[in-house]
């Protein structure tokens, strides 16, 4: 059986470590994770990367049913 997870994503300025050249990507983290900066620092470091910021954009991406995933804005005060 296939699980579809869906995924919260953030906002995330990151920095080279040894170079403190930082870039600002869009991160999937799994909507199940309580702890997203944790998360991705994990997944990062042995990259050499470090997270300096993590804010959630708003946005999820959701499975669609047809074995894809779509972007889809979170609705405000709901």
């Amino acid at each position: 059986m296939l699980t579809q997870v869906h995924f919260d994503l953030y906002q995330t300025t990151l920095e080279k470590q040894h170079d403190d050249s930082t870039v600002v990507l869009p991160m999937p983290v799994p909507d199940t994770e309580s702890n997203a900066m944790g998360y991705l620092q994990g997944l990062l470091s042995p990259l050499n990367w470090k997270v300096i910021e993590c804010k959630h954009s708003g946005k999820k991406i959701v499975p669609n049913g047809n074995d894809d995933y779509e972007l889809v804005q979170i609705k405000k005060g709901v």
